[in-house]
C-alpha cells in the first residue's frame, strides 16, 4: 500500500480533529481527537503535536499516552513556561503502523497574561506623629497557573503634594529609583491569589500605588489606584447666594434646606433687624458639585438666629431661636417639601436659644440652650408612647455635669451624640464632654473630646465617623477661634478623638453643616483671617472622606 508523504492525509481517515486549547498564562494544554474507523488500537504508534513560534515548527512535544474509546481516540500535551502573551503554531499528528503519519492541520494558540490588581483597606489607624497613616493594600494576581512559583511580589507606589491630572503608570524600577523606601515584597513558597501588605503613608498627600509580581524575570503591574491619605477639603467655587451665620439647617432626600440667622456679625439694633434673614435657601448635589440656590425670599417665621432644626417623617422642623438678647422664642413650625407649605405647631414648654436637636427612633428631641436647662424637649409625631403628648412637648434629661448651651450634636443610624458646649457656673466656662444616646433613652458617657474645649462648633456623619470642628472660645472673648477638624469612629470609641486638617486658614464659628452624598459640607458662619474683626460668611467648605 502507498504511503502517504509527510502532511499529506488519507482519504480513508477522517482529518485529526483539535479541540480548543485550555490556556492558564505560560502554560497552554493541546487536545486532539480522531476516529479509529477500521484501524486497530495497537496500529497507533506515536502521537504528538509539532509547535513553534512560526508556522515552521521546530519543536516536538509527544504525548504520554492515548486515551481510547470503541471507535475514537484522543491524546494531549502540555507544552510549559511558555512566553506571555505569545501566538504560537500547533499541530497534531499520530503515526500508524505500516501506514505512515497523519497530520491536522495548523492552528493558533495565543498565550495568556498575568493579571493583577491592587485596592487599599477602609481600616486605617492615624500614628503617633500625625504625619502618617497606616493602612492596608490588597493585590489580586489571576493567571497563574495551580503550580507557578512566582519570584515576589508588592506594591510600589509614587507619592506627590497635588493631585495629578492622570494617575501615573510606572515601573517597578523608577518607583525603587524614586523613593527607595516606597515599596513592599514578599518571597512566597507558593504561588498566592491574593496578598496583603501594611504599610505606612504620608499624610495630607496624594499616593499612586500598583501592585506587582515578579514572574518569568519580569515585573507584572496592575493599573495605579490613586489614594490620598488624610481628609480632603475643597473650598467651592460657587457660594451661598447671601452671607450667613447662626443658621439653621435640615436634610429631605438628598437635599439640604438652610434658614433663618443673620448677614453680620452685629445682631442686635436696627441695622441688625433690618438684616436677619428672612428666607430660605436649598442646597442640591448635580453632577458630583454642590449648588446653593434661593428657594423662598420670605417665610411665615420671625426672624432670629440661634434657632434649632431637625428632619423627621420627610418634614422639616425649626423653632425656639431669639431676635435680641430680650426676645427668646418657643415657637415651632414645619416643612412640607412636597406642598413646599408651612404649618405652625404647638409651641415649646420653654423659650429657649442656642439648643440642640435630634430624632431617634421616629422621635425628635430638643434640650440645652441658654433660657433653658439640660433637660429634653420630646416630640412624637404618632403619639404611640404614653410619656409623650400628642403631638406635644415634654422633658427628660441630658447628664452634663452643668447646664450647657452652644453644644453639638451629629446622628448615627439610631444613635444620636451630643457634647462641647458652654456651661453654667462653672470654673470652666466650656466643656468637653460627649455623651451618645439613643432608643433606650439613656445617655452613656463617650471619652472626652481630646481637642480644646470650644462653643459654636459644627459637626457632621459619614457612614460610622464624627467630624466636629471650628467654633470659638473664652480666650478670644468668643470671636472665632478654631478652624480644626476632628474625627470620631463609632466603631472604635476607646480610640478616641484624633486630628485632621485644618478648614481652609480662617478661623471660624457659628456655621451650619450637614452631609450628601457621601460628603461633608459646612456653609457660612462668622470668619475672622488677619484681622479680629469677623464677618459674615458665604462661603461652601465640602469635605471628602479618605476612602471615598
Amino acid at each position: 500500500m502507498m504511503l502517504a508523504s509527510c502532511g499529506e492525509e488519507f482519504n480513508r481517515f477522517p482529518t485529526l480533529r483539535l479541540d480548543d486549547p485550555v490556556v492558564m498564562a505560560d502554560r497552554a494544554v493541546l487536545t486532539a481527537r480522531f476516529d479509529l474507523n477500521d484501524i486497530k488500537q495497537d496500529r497507533i504508534k506515536t502521537a504528538g503535536f509539532n509547535w513553534g513560534t512560526s508556522a515552521q515548527l521546530v519543536e516536538r512535544t509527544m504525548a504520554g499516552t492515548l486515551e481510547f474509546t470503541q471507535a475514537s481516540g484522543s491524546f494531549s500535551v502540555v507544552l510549559d513556561s511558555l512566553n506571555l502573551l505569545n501566538t504560537y503554531y500547533y499541530q497534531a499528528f499520530i503515526s500508524i503502523e505500516g501506514e505512515g503519519v497523519i497530520h491536522s492541520p495548523v492552528d493558533t494558540v495565543r498565550t495568556g497574561e498575568v493579571r493583577i490588581e491592587t485596592n487599599y483597606g477602609s481600616t486605617r489607624r492615624r500614628t503617633d506623629t500625625l504625619d502618617l497613616e497606616e493602612i492596608q493594600l490588597f493585590g489580586f494576581i489571576s493567571g497563574l497557573r495551580d503550580d507557578a512559583i512566582v519570584d515576589s511580589y508588592g506594591h510600589v507606589w509614587l507619592t506627590f503634594d497635588d493631585q495629578q491630572a492622570v494617575a501615573p503608570t510606572f515601573s517597578v524600577e523608577e518607583a525603587l529609583a524614586a523613593c527607595n523606601s516606597c515599596f513592599t515584597s514578599t518571597i512566597p513558597s507558593s504561588v498566592k491569589t491574593t496578598f496583603t501588605d501594611t504599610v505606612r503613608l504620608d499624610y495630607s498627600r496624594y499616593h499612586y500605588i500598583q501592585a506587582y509580581v515578579s514572574y518569568q524575570g519580569q515585573y507584572i503591574t496592575s493599573p495605579p489606584v490613586e489614594l490620598f491619605i488624610g481628609n480632603f477639603w475643597r473650598r467651592q467655587s460657587l457660594r451661598l447666594p447671601v452671607p450667613l451665620t447662626n443658621a439653621v439647617s435640615f436634610v429631605i432626600d438628598d437635599k439640604a434646606y438652610l434658614l433663618t440667622g443673620t448677614r453680620l456679625r452685629e445682631f442686635f439694633g436696627p441695622v441688625g433687624q433690618q438684616l436677619y434673614y428672612r428666607g430660605m435657601i436649598v442646597c442640591d448635589l448635580n453632577d458630583d458639585s454642590i449648588r446653593c440656590e434661593t428657594l423662598f425670599d420670605t417665610i411665615p417665621l420671625l426672624p432670629r438666629i440661634d434657632a434649632t432644626a431637625f428632619t423627621l417623617d420627610g418634614y422639616g422642623y425649626v423653632g425656639s431661636g431669639r431676635f435680641d438678647s430680650l426676645e427668646v422664642y418657643n415657637d415651632f413650625w414645619r416643612f412640607d417639601p412636597q406642598t413646599q407649605s408651612w404649618e405652625e405647631l404647638e409651641p415649646l414648654e420653654l423659650s429657649v436659644f442656642d439648643a440642640v436637636s435630634f430624632v431617634v427612633d421616629g422621635k425628635a428631641y430638643i434640650g440645652t440652650g441658654n433660657k433653658g436647662t439640660n433637660n429634653l424637649n420630646g416630640f412624637d409625631p404618632t403619639g404611640a408612647i404614653c410619656i409623650y403628648t400628642n403631638p406635644g412637648w415634654v422633658l427628660g434629661g441630658i447628664p452634663f455635669s452643668r447646664a450647657v448651651s452652644n453644644a453639638v450634636s451629629w446622628s448615627m443610624d439610631n444613635e444620636v451624640f451630643v457634647g462641647m458646649g458652654h456651661v453654667s457656673n462653672g470654673a470652666a466656662p466650656l466643656t468637653r464632654e460627649v455623651y451618645r444616646f439613643d432608643e433606650t433613652l439613656d445617655f452613656q458617657p463617650l471619652p472626652m473630646f481630646d481637642g480644646p474645649a470650644r462653643q459654636s462648633a459644627v459637626a457632621f456623619s459619614i457612614g460610622n465617623q464624627a467630624y466636629m470642628g471650628t467654633g470659638s472660645a473664652e480666650k478670644d472673648g468668643y470671636l472665632p477661634t478654631y478652624n480644626d477638624f476632628w474625627v470620631f469612629d463609632r466603631g472604635s470609641p476607646e480610640l478616641g478623638w484624633f486630628q485632621i486638617d485644618n478648614m481652609g486658614s480662617n478661623l471660624v464659628s457659628n456655621a451650619t453643616a450637614f452631609s450628601l452624598g457621601g460628603k461633608g459640607y459646612v456653609v457660612g458662619g462668622l470668619i475672622r483671617g488677619s484681622t479680629d474683626q469677623p464677618a459674615a460668611s458665604s462661603i461652601i467648605w465640602e469635605y471628602t472622606p479618605a476612602n471615598q
